[in-house]
C-alpha cells in the first residue's frame, strides 16, 4: 500500500499510507464493475456500490482509507 501523492496529500498520512494500489488488489475489477454498472444512477449511489464491494473484500480496512482507495480507483489516472 502506498500513496504517490503523500507529500501533497491533505489527508492524514496515517490514512494515506493505507491506501491500496489497484494493481495489488484482486478485487479491483469487481469494484470497478460495480461502479460502472451503476452509471445511470447518481454518482454517490455508484460510489457506494463500489465501496461496498471493496469493504466486502477488506472488512478490516480503516473506513477512511477504504473510502479514499475506492475514490482514487474510480477517478483512475486523474489521481492515482
Amino acid at each position: 500500500m502506498s500513496c504517490k501523492l503523500r507529500s501533497i496529500c491533505p489527508v492524514s498520512s496515517d490514512i494515506c499510507k493505507n491506501v491500496r494500489n489497484a494493481a495489488d488488489c484482486k478485487c479491483y475489477q469487481a469494484v470497478m464493475r460495480a461502479f460502472e454498472s451503476m452509471k445511470d444512477e447518481p454518482w454517490t449511489v455508484a460510489f457506494d456500490a463500489a465501496l461496498r464491494v471493496y469493504r466486502y473484500h477488506y472488512p478490516k480496512d480503516n473506513k477512511n482509507a477504504a473510502h479514499l482507495t475506492v475514490e482514487r480507483w474510480v477517478h483512475g489516472g486523474h489521481i492515482q
